[in-house]
Formats: C-alpha cells, structure tokens, sequence
C-alpha cells in the first residue's frame, strides 16, 4: 500500500508550505456531492489502516529535514483524522518545531479519541456550509446518525477549548445557501462558533460552477454579512455574558405555551431561550454516561442547558431532581405524622 502523498513546496501567506495527504485513499465519514477528489471512497469513521507506517514516518521526517518548511499542511483525500497515522504524525513534526495546519470536515474534532491530538496542532479549518438538515443529508451525504445540529455544537464545543486558531471554509452555493434565510443561519453558526478567521469562497471547479457558482457580487455581499457576524461574536464575547437565567422572560414563556399545549410555540420559544444561552455560556459537551434521563427525554446529556432552562422559567424542577423532592417530602411528612 502508498505511503503518505506529497505537494510540492508552495507559498502561502509567506510561509513555505508542504502539503502532505497521510490517508492510504478516500476515506471519509462524509461522501459530499462536491467532493473534489475522484476514486472510491470508504464512507466510515473508524481508523483507516495504512501500510508500512515506519516507512512513511521516517520519509515525512527525512522531507522536514531536508526541505526547511515552515508549515505542513495535513490535507487529506477525505477527514485526514481517520489515519491511524494521526497521532504519530503530528507528533514527528512537533518534534521538528513546525506550524502545523490542519484540513478537516469538522464532524470529530470535539470527540475525545482525537481532542487532545488536535488541540496540539497550530490551526484547523473547519468546512461549514448547509444551513438545514435536509440539504446537509442531501449535499454533504454523512453517516446516517449524524445531524447538522450536531456538528455546529460539535464545532461550537471545540472551539471553546481549543487553544489554536480555527478557521471555516464556507462554501457559497446557489440554491442551496445564498438566499436571505441561509445566510441568516450561516451567520448564526459564525455568531455561535466564533471563528479567529473566514474564507468565504464558490466553487471554481469546471464540474460544478455552472450548476452552483453565485456571481461575483453576491459573493463579495455574502463575505460582507459573514465577517460582520464574526466581529458581532468577538464583540460579544469580549463583553461576557448578559443574560439573565433566572426568570427569563422568554423560558416563563415557553413553560406557559407547555402547559396550555401550544408545542410548536412552546418548542420555538425554548431553543430561543437555549440559543440566547449558548451565545453567552456556550455549550459544553454531552453528559454522556452521567445524566440519569432515558433517550426520549429532550435535554439527555445536556444536563447545562436543562438546569439553565428551569432557572429560567422558576416553575418546575429538572426532571432528574423531582424524585429526589419526593423522596424529602415523604421523609417529612411520614415524620410530622410520627
């Protein structure tokens, strides 16, 4: 099997580039319409096994020597985070003191297997693009038990701990999200990730530019809108957080529209409540394997935002502590009887 695929040396932003692919072929846990590399592809996010590793390093190590690069980009035929390689990777050119940067989907960038690699590594670009769940399913093909809600707090969740400078590649399609409502959502996910940087960018690829190109102008309004956004969130967050929990207005509202069985108003004000809430806490990650609630309870895992939520409307205790009352409440009352 191939070892790792080299670039040839190139500028970029002043800096020497090698660009090095240390996937064994396509292997990706997306299978996107747009993708620009051809072959088969092995859809998956599990590690992709690739030969004769020894070798590979020691030729990554002997090109880092010989080529005095100041930065390797680790740009992968599909998520570069899937080599077994990974780790060992970014650990040989840490060792030679190079800017690493770092090309991915940014679907695992949270998860704990590849956390601790990734956050070593000097800057990661992130692709964000589809402002639905239905043209997320339908351009970018994931998984089947992925969600775009999902990658935004994954991406999200990342960011607030991540100690590099994470940028998005965010691809203007028409059709698809160049209409006021999309960039509306794109800008909330800018607002919601808070990025150090954008690259706003269409298609220039002969295969697809005729069927999703925007024109010139409505890219150049688009990049506008967007880095507007990122400098709204710096703002924000230079100012910390302003909102107030404890008896929001907004979750009294929406613990009313429950209880008059108004859900869909009830649903609306509530992640109104939640968005304002993750703007100015965040949004850590899931309580897997500590929260006590079943799959079908809405707040599963995401234990913050559900003591948040409570807080905000005074009206009821997290599900997860009313048994708890009602075991005190007995003890009292059993005793005043006594």
């Amino acid at each position: 099997m191939e070892g790792f695929k080299y670039s040839s040396i190139y500028s970029f932003r002043g800096k020497k580039v090698l660009e090095v692919d240390i996937l064994p072929g396509k292997f990706c846990n997306y299978d996107c319409i747009m993708c620009p590399y051809e072959g088969p592809l092995s859809k998956q996010e599990d590690k992709a096994i690739l030969g004769s590793v020894d070798s590979s390093l020691q030729e990554l190590n002997w090109k880092l020597a010989e080529s005095d690069v100041d930065e390797v980009f680790l740009n992968s035929k599909g998520e570069a985070l899937l080599s077994n390689c990974f780790d060992p990777v970014v650990d040989l050119i840490k060792r030679h003191g190079i800017y690493i940067r770092l090309m991915s989907n940014g679907y695992l960038l949270n998860n704990r297997d590849y956390r601790d690699t990734v956050n070593r590594i000097d800057e990661v670009v992130a692709e964000v693009d589809m402002t639905t769940e239905s043209t997320y399913h339908e351009m970018k093909r994931p998984l089947e038990h992925y969600s775009l809600n999902q990658f935004i707090r994954n991406l999200s969740d990342f960011r607030k701990q991540y100690p590099g400078r994470l940028s998005l590649d965010i691809g203007i399609m028409k059709g698809y999200n160049d209409d006021g409502a999309s960039l509306e959502r794109l800008a909330a996910f800018v607002r919601e990730i808070k990025p150090d940087g954008i690259n706003v960018y269409r298609s220039e690829n002969k295969k697809f530019r005729e069927r999703f190109a925007v024109s010139s102008e409505r890219l150049t309004e688009v990049d506008r809108i967007l880095r507007e956004a990122m400098a709204e969130a710096h703002e924000e967050q230079s100012r910390g957080p302003t909102m107030v929990i404890d008896g929001n207005e907004t979750a009294e509202s929406a613990f009313d529209a429950f209880s008059k069985g108004d859900r869909r108003e009830a649903l609306e004000l509530q992640e109104k409540f939640l968005d304002e809430f993750r703007r100015n806490y965040g949004t850590p990650e899931d309580d897997d394997g500590y929260c006590p609630m079943s799959s079908e309870y809405p707040f599963r895992n995401r234990c913050r935002e559900c003591i948040a939520y409570h807080r905000g409307h005074m009206k009821q205790l997290p599900a997860c502590m009313q048994p708890i009352i009602e075991r005190r409440m007995k003890h009292i009352v059993s005793s005043s009887i006594e």
